[in-house]
């Protein structure tokens, strides 16, 4: 079997799309599962809690989003590496990500200290936002690492390792919040910061066990995973395709912050099914960030090895595989989403007819975000491993802030959000991208068959 070829079924198929895949979909699935029951733990311990980790979290990740694409591109890079049977440059780029990690350390703690100052007003909610953002932005460092360490191991198809140690360290995770949020034993009750704690110390957990595998003999051997001194190249490569992604991710997040600040302002109600949308949307994300990953060591291995032909047909295997993934995901969402509403405590806000509409309404506009969301992070997909990061910077800007931040700035001004459900907005936005990907696509495509020809 060629070394680009990752796994025993057909190159570029659905059957392979679905094994590099799945074992990424189910670990990016118990990272968000674990964001669920931590909202759902704090929800039962306050409300306030649950509607102040919304916009805290999206705030800490505005900074740490960042740096965390660029150490994603180990993936892109060790793919590559892998595809074209050049192993022994593979373990250099993870410790590049490594010297990144510690280099972050001053900002990441300066972002802790002052980065609350510009983010939250809310009288009420302050103080919670506050001890959630400094206690992960002060340790946003070690997020990098897990990536990294993933990407290397996922670029030579070792997919099932990756979903074991990101679900034991979800696990990990999981507990750590019921200790540290409630209290037990002479470990006093935290609150909020025992939220943030527990994702940071499973973080930990996570580069720990990797670690350890990353030094073993038969990857130092293979991959030269004990050279850790510092390349300048690798480091451009990385900065050269992950800055633009980068800045691209921060205002995704950003823009979302916003977006979560303009509920705020529309009333109560608006924050709170904003809230539960962002927790749904987290289980349905693993999906998206799964397969995106998937076909991130998919398409690089075959860039290696020149194989353009394969990687067409791959594109080709991924949106049919993620149509019916989107015909499952309608169907579970319909037939649990009352139960949803349970499980946040939340009966009473939506027993009125109109709460309940605005909540129903809010869920379609939400699926057919995620429909469309998928589709582009497949295109993504392809032209992160291309390097072609600015056209994502471009169309990430352009989608969301004028097709999504303008538009309900201007409901919100003139109707209060009443007029115009703004998760149109956020829907109309992914649609919007994803035909201009598509487009390019198209283009790209006809390109190449025309070089091979």
């Amino acid at each position: 079997m060629p070394r680009y070829q990752l796994t025993k079924y057909k190159s570029g198929s659905i059957a392979e799309v679905w094994y590099m895949s799945w074992p990424l979909i189910l670990s990016m699935f118990s990272v968000t599962l674990m964001i669920y029951v931590d909202r759902i733990i704090l929800a039962r311990f306050s409300h306030n809690c649950l509607n102040a980790v919304s916009r805290a979290a999206m705030a800490s990740y505005v900074f740490i989003m960042g740096p965390m694409t660029i150490a994603s591109i180990t993936e892109v890079l060790c793919g590559k590496y892998h595809g074209s049977n050049m192993l022994s440059k593979m373990g250099p780029v993870v410790w590049q990500t490594i010297w990144i990690s510690l280099f972050s350390v001053p900002l990441f703690i300066l972002v802790s200290k002052l980065g609350s100052l510009f983010f939250f007003t809310s009288p009420l909610e302050k103080i919670y936002e506050n001890q959630y953002f400094s206690t992960i932005t002060c340790y946003g460092f070690i997020f990098l690492l897990p990536i990294s360490f993933g990407g290397f191991f996922a670029s030579q198809g070792k997919v099932h390792l990756v979903t074991l140690v990101v679900f034991s360290g979800s696990i990990i995770n999981v507990l750590l919040d019921y200790i540290l949020i409630y209290g037990i034993w002479k470990i006093p009750s935290l609150g909020i910061k025992g939220a943030a704690l527990g994702t940071v110390l499973a973080q930990v957990a996570q580069v720990i066990i990797f670690f350890i595998i990353f030094l073993s003999s038969s990857y130092k051997e293979k991959c030269n995973t004990w050279r850790f001194n510092f390349d300048k190249m690798i480091i451009s490569d990385l900065l050269r395709i992950g800055s633009f992604l980068s800045i691209a991710r921060i205002l995704e997040n950003f823009g979302f912050f916003i977006f979560l600040t303009f509920m705020h302002t529309a009333g109560a109600i608006h924050i709170t099914i904003a809230s539960v949308m962002q927790s749904i949307f987290s289980l349905l994300s693993c999906y998206i960030e799964g397969l995106s990953k998937g076909l991130a060591s998919i398409i690089s291995n075959f860039l290696g090895a020149n194989k353009i032909h394969l990687i067409l047909r791959t594109i080709k295997s991924a949106c049919k595989f993620h149509i019916l993934s989107f015909v499952v995901v309608v169907v579970v969402v319909i037939l649990f989403s009352s139960q949803v509403i349970v499980l946040f405590k939340l009966d009473n806000i939506f027993k009125t007819n109109n709460n309940s509409f605005l909540f129903k309404q809010t869920l379609f506009w939400l699926l057919c975000f995620f429909l469309f969301e998928g589709f582009g992070w497949i295109f993504k997909s392809l032209y992160i491993s291309l390097g072609k990061t600015k056209l994502i910077l471009f169309l990430s800007f352009f989608s969301q802030w004028l097709f999504v931040l303008l538009p309900t700035y201007i409901n919100l001004k003139l109707s209060n959000m009443t007029a115009i459900n703004p998760w149109q907005f956020v829907a109309l936005g992914s649609i919007i991208t994803f035909f201009i990907y598509l487009f390019i696509y198209f283009k790209w495509k006809r390109n190449v068959e025309q070089l091979t020809s």
